[in-house]
């Protein structure tokens, strides 16, 4: 990775080299010309930079990490920032104040808000307790089985027995009768079941053609072969990635320094059409390549990774591709405070 930044010391790395940058005016072109006095031919360089930079001016830290995109731009070399466990000021003039509030919003679960009150937890639903007279009322309009079987059998007793005049003439019918309503007549589930399999008895008279029978006869759907499903894939994500770079414009070398990339591991990208990049990776080009929102989504699809909410790297380089901010370094500068994997390889 050709700019890196770290708290401890690897193992068997040596003793990081202190540049003398004091001040916050000009420290862009002196941290610029000490690199260049350490490293005049490229190569790999471990430092660090005094606390009144590394902790204390915000521009001042900035200038230094523009000074160090610059270099990196002009020569192959690989720089390592030591730091101290303490927190970095921002570089980007204001953007990182924001990000924890950007972080908190998107990550947290979408729960049901009163209206009105935006940061107060939904009230639990009571358990509403009847009145007195529900009771009441509810025997008035439900009444029981029992008492709507003792009217019907009084209405049909009734209706069979002929009035004194009308003794051996036919008496006509009654225009009604009271009667249980069907609800709430006793039901039999094994009645039921009866009545549901003598329904469906004569389905198969009646519909003969109702299953299909399988014709051994009829052509077959040919099996596609391994090599019928490779023709089937769409360009890769090797292809896409070479594909924007010459439909943008830019150069090979502008694209992988921007990502933070050296020209040997870009190499090997170019070399291998079925390349399968990680998503750190994937997402280093997508901000070289100064993608949108949209086309980075579908850009990291093209290697089969997506963009989520419960990811945290996810939503900081969210945030900044929203903003139309797409330095890596910068970038790198915000996933490092968070603990975060750095972009780039």
């Amino acid at each position: 990775m050709p700019f890196d930044i770290v708290r401890e010391l690897p193992p068997g790395a040596p003793r990081p080299v202190m540049l003398p940058v004091y001040g916050t005016a000009g420290v862009k072109g002196r941290c610029l010309f000490e690199l260049s006095r350490a490293l005049p031919s490229g190569g790999e360089l471990f430092f660090t930079l005094p606390d009144s930079v590394l902790y204390g001016s915000a521009g001042a830290f900035g200038a230094v990490v523009e000074a160090v995109g610059e270099f990196l731009n002009d020569c192959d070399a690989s720089l390592t920032l030591v730091v101290g466990p303490r927190a970095l000021p921002d570089p980007s003039g204001g953007l990182f104040g924001e990000l924890d509030g950007f972080i908190n919003r998107r990550s947290r679960p979408r729960l049901f808000r009163p209206f009105g009150r935006p940061d107060a937890a939904p009230a639990p639903a009571r358990a509403k307790r009847p009145s007195p007279g529900a009771f009441a009322r509810r025997k008035t309009e439900f009444p029981a089985e029992e008492e709507l079987a003792e009217t019907a059998q009084l209405a049909e007793a009734t209706a069979a027995e002929p009035e004194d005049g009308a003794r051996g003439s036919s008496a006509p019918q009654a225009f009604f009768s009271l009667s249980a309503p069907d609800h709430a007549k006793p039901r039999r589930v094994s009645e039921e079941l009866y009545a549901l399999e003598e329904s469906r008895a004569g389905d198969e008279d009646r519909f003969p053609q109702a299953i299909p029978i399988p014709d051994d006869s009829a052509p077959r759907a040919k099996k596609r072969s391994l090599d019928d499903l490779k023709k089937v894939v769409k360009r890769t994500w090797q292809e896409t990635l070479f594909d924007l770079i010459d439909s943008k414009g830019y150069t090979d070398a502008e694209v992988y320094k921007r990502a933070n990339f050296d020209r040997r591991r870009f190499s090997k990208i170019r070399g291998n059409v079925d390349y399968r990049p990680k998503k750190q990776t994937a997402l280093a080009f997508a901000l070289a390549l100064r993608l949108n929102l949209d086309e980075t989504r579908d850009f990291l699809g093209k290697a089969g990774y997506a963009l989520s909410d419960a990811i945290r790297s996810d939503l900081i380089a969210e945030y900044f591709i929203e903003r139309g901010v797409y330095d890596v370094n910068l970038i790198n500068i915000a996933l490092f405070e968070h603990g975060e994997p750095l972009l780039g390889g």
